[in-house]
């Protein structure tokens, strides 16, 4: 499991360099661990690091989730699946690029449509 960036600092460092060490933990997988007479003690880590964690712990923890997640990964290896660009034509939609190097979904006209029952 990758643990991502991580600082190990003082406490008392951390106290003098607080603001700064808030700023950098607004990059992805960034967290601090701060410690006290060399031990560690405390991690800082942002609020949205935070609430990811919470919620794989939330899934990782529902054996309903984690059920569900085993049988999409069997059907996937079994290609049992359908590719976006299936399910939008069966919706009569597809994904377009704009001038801005933007993609965006679009409905196409029936004659384009590729109808498909499922």
């Amino acid at each position: 499991m990758d643990m991502g960036l991580k600082t190990i600092v003082p406490v008392s460092e951390a106290r003098r360099n607080l603001f700064r060490i808030m700023d950098k933990i607004q990059q992805p997988d960034t967290r601090f661990v701060l410690t006290v007479d060399g031990r560690p003690r405390a991690v800082v880590l942002s609020i949205d690091e935070w609430e990811s964690m919470l919620s794989t712990l939330d899934i990782a923890t529902d054996p309903a989730m984690v059920k569900a997640i085993e049988r999409g990964e069997k059907d996937i290896k079994e290609g049992k699946y359908y590719s976006l660009d299936e399910v939008l034509s069966a919706e009569g939609l597809e994904v377009v690029r704009d001038k801005a190097a933007k993609y965006k979904v679009k409905k196409i006209k029936k004659a384009q449509r590729k109808d498909k029952k499922r």
